[in-house]
Formats: structure tokens, C-alpha cells, sequence
């Protein structure tokens, strides 16, 4: 979660008002549906109270948090969840998202920031102009 927080802190200031942000993967893990301590969920809250727009994936959950309630936008594609965003994380590593390519990613935005803390889907990395990958360990190409 700190990492996510530094690498948003690393936009202009305010810039989280104007962002679409996706999240990918809400429960603690994969294979299970439990919410309890969930960095994904700590992370859409924090972002709801940074202003941000959200838009979530998870395979398995199927009800959001109650004060979540027209706040978030839940896509039963992870794909669909990410289009158009500005910044999409990888909260939970499940597998069905180590099969999407950067170029279906590029396709549905602009410019997208991917940050992916733990590395669950390190072939986002690749050098596309529309992409833009963070993760633990990677040197930063602006200092």
C-alpha cells in the first residue's frame, strides 16, 4: 500500500481529482473471497477519499463494502474495468490476470499508469508508449 501511495504522490498535486483508477483483485489473495485485511480494499478506500474515480475487478467477489454504494464501479472484465483509466493496480495476483497482453491494455487507454507492487503480472512491463509499469524493485527512470 505504501508504494502505491509514494508512486501517486510522485503525480501533481491534486492530480487524484481527476483520476480513473481500476483495481484489480480485492480479497487478501486469490482462491478465497474473504475481504478481511485486504490491502485492495484499504487501497479504494483511500483512493475514494483522495477524490479518485474507481473502478474494480474481482473474480470471486460479488458484493461491495455497503459504503461503497454508487462510488464504485464493479466489471465482471478486468479488462473493461481498466478501459479509459488513468492508473490501474494489481491488488491481488489472480492468475486470469497474468493472460492479458499490454497490448489489449494499450488499446483501452491513452496513457496508464500499471503499478504492480508484488509483480503478478510482470509482462505488463513491457515498453509501450500508452504504458507505464511500477513495481517493488524497479529503478525509477526519472531519478
Amino acid at each position: 500500500m505504501r508504494q502505491i501511495e509514494a508512486a501517486v504522490a510522485r503525480m501533481s498535486p491534486n492530480a487524484l481529482l481527476v483520476v480513473a483508477s481500476a483495481v484489480w483483485g480485492l480479497t487478501y489473495k486469490p482462491d478465497t473471497s474473504t475481504l478481511r485485511r485486504s490491502s485492495g480494499v484499504e487501497l479504494c478506500d483511500w483512493l475514494l477519499d483522495q477524490g479518485a474515480g474507481v473502478r474494480i475487478h474481482d473474480p470471486i467477489v460479488r458484493e461491495l463494502a455497503p459504503h461503497w454504494s454508487g462510488r464504485i464501479a464493479k466489471f465482471s472484465d478486468p479488462l473493461e474495468a481498466a478501459a479509459g483509466v488513468d492508473a490501474l493496480v494489481i491488488a491481488t495476483g489472480w492468475p486470469r490476470y497474468r493472460s492479458i497482453a499490454p497490448g489489449q491494455l494499450a488499446e483501452r487507454s491513452r496513457e496508464l499508469l500499471v503499478l504492480d507492487a508484488n509483480r503478478f503480472v510482470p509482462q505488463l512491463g513491457v515498453q509501450l508508449e500508452q504504458l507505464s509499469y511500477v513495481a517493488v524493485g524497479m529503478s525509477d527512470p526519472d531519478a
